[in-house]
Parts: structure tokens; C-alpha cells; sequence
């Protein structure tokens, strides 16, 4: 297919020069993030949870090839930025496969498909010193993060608590360090008391402090929030997350 051909050049940034000069810029003041793809939740989209549900076992050769050309058109990509000697601090996949009861796919399937392609592009990057490579994945993750962290995806994001409990704490009890998080306080908190947003920045203030843990609402803060309710919220994040520091923006604009 024309527009699945993994060295296309239109592929590559518009502005190639100039993100050059960003990846390449010794001791930048921001981080560098390249996007990883995905491997299932693009696929998802093209023909739908119920026709791709379908395909896994009908077809499952021709599920793996989709897969395996998803993966063979971001290695092309991030070899293109890594030849330019680009620093890169982290790779971001989107995939967007789980529920409220679990994953979308089989994990054996996840297992036998996924995690091979995930794991090159992960070798690649990490050749090359990306040492971080995050998911975003909302649902319930649990059965499918054990898989990820095989394939050397080793951050997770957003942590959607949901009505199934997910839990920065207990997934760090669960796996260590070696599990890096991103997320995991619960919105729907923000729109009840204010001594309640207060306990719960101080029951993730451990974690805070452990390191390779970075806390905020785990997805879209809800219509319902008061912003007195955010504002204390960001008060409370700044003074026991933050020890009181102010981070100011890096690039200053106009008032």
C-alpha cells in the first residue's frame, strides 16, 4: 500500500532541519519525545474493535502482518532520527486496548504478536540511550503490563483508576522500580471535599519521593470540578510533591 511504505521521506517532519537542531542541541532545557506508533490501537481504528476482534482469529496471519508493517514503519522512522546522532529521552506508543475489564486482545496473542515488534523498536532506542519508552493505555492494564515490561515498555500512562481500583501504590508494590508511572490520581476526587484532594496528594507523596513516579489527574479533569477544588489541588501538589518550589515556564509570553 502506498501510504504504508516504512521509508516513505513524507514520513519525516516538515520542519526536519529545525527538529535536527532540537534533538542534536546539547544540555536543551526541555525533553525530547519521540512518537513510537502503535502497534494494535491504530489498527483499531482503521476497522473497528469489533472487525479487528474478529480478524485476531480468523485471520491470524493477516493480523500479524498489519502489526509487523505498524512496526517496520516506526523503526524506519526513529532510525531516520537516530542517524542525525538526535538524543532522545523517551519514545511514546498509544494504543488505547483495554477496558474496564481488561484487555481488548488475549494477552497470549498480546504475548506471540506484540511484544517481538515492541521489543525491537525498544532495542533500537535503547541502543541509541533512550531509556524510556511509555504507553498510553487507558482501561484496566493490569493483565498486559507484566507483557509490556517484557517487551521494554517500562512506563505507564495515565493510570485510569476507574471502578476497577487501578493504583499507582499497588502497582509499585507489585513490580518496583522497574515500573515507571505517570498518572494515577483520581479525577473524580478533584470534584469532592477539599480535605479529601489533601489526603489523597499526601498518600501518593511517598511515591513522589521513591522517584520514577510523576502524579496528575489520570485523564481529562471532568466538567464537574470546581476550579476553588483545582486550585487547592495544584496548592497541595506544590507544596507536598513540589516542597513548595514554584516551576516557572521556561519560555516566557506575553501577559
Amino acid at each position: 500500500l502506498p501510504r504504508l511504505q516504512p521509508g516513505d521521506p513524507k514520513r519525516l517532519p516538515a520542519d526536519w532541519d529545525a527538529a535536527v537542531r532540537l534533538w542534536t542541541q546539547e544540555g536543551r532545557p526541555t525533553c525530547a519525545v519521540l512518537s513510537a506508533g502503535s502497534l494494535y490501537g491504530r489498527i483499531r481504528d482503521w476497522m473497528g474493535m469489533e472487525n479487528l476482534s474478529y480478524l485476531v482469529y480468523d485471520d491470524p496471519g493477516l493480523f500479524e502482518e498489519m502489526v509487523d508493517t505498524l512496526a517496520e514503519v516506526s523503526l524506519s522512522n526513529l532510525r531516520a532520527v537516530y542517524a542525525t546522532g538526535a538524543q532522545i529521552d523517551a519514545l511514546a506508543f498509544w494504543e488505547d486496548m483495554c477496558y474496564s475489564g481488561g484487555p481488548l486482545l488475549p494477552p497470549e496473542v498480546f504475548a506471540k504478536v506484540l511484544v517481538p515488534r515492541y521489543r525491537k523498536i525498544t532495542d533500537l532506542a535503547r541502543a541509541h540511550g533512550t531509556e524510556i519508552a511509555w504507553v498510553d493505555c487507558d482501561g484496566k492494564i493490569d493483565a498486559l503490563i507484566p507483557l509490556w515490561l517484557e517487551a521494554g515498555v517500562n512506563t505507564m500512562f495515565p493510570l485510569e483508576v476507574g471502578t476497577w481500583g487501578a493504583d499507582p501504590v499497588k502497582y509499585r508494590g507489585e513490580y518496583g522500580r522497574e515500573l515507571l508511572l505517570m498518572g494515577g490520581f483520581d479525577k473524580h476526587i478533584l470534584a469532592g471535599p477539599i480535605e479529601g484532594i489533601e489526603r489523597e496528594v499526601e498518600r501518593l507523596a511517598p511515591l513522589v519521593e521513591e522517584g520514577g513516579y510523576l502524579p496528575f489527574p489520570d485523564h481529562r479533569v471532568p466538567p464537574d470540578v470546581p476550579l476553588a477544588h483545582y486550585m487547592a489541588y495544584l496548592h497541595a501538589a506544590r507544596r507536598v510533591w513540589g516542597k513548595g518550589n514554584d516551576l516557572h515556564p521556561l519560555i516566557e509570553t506575553e501577559p
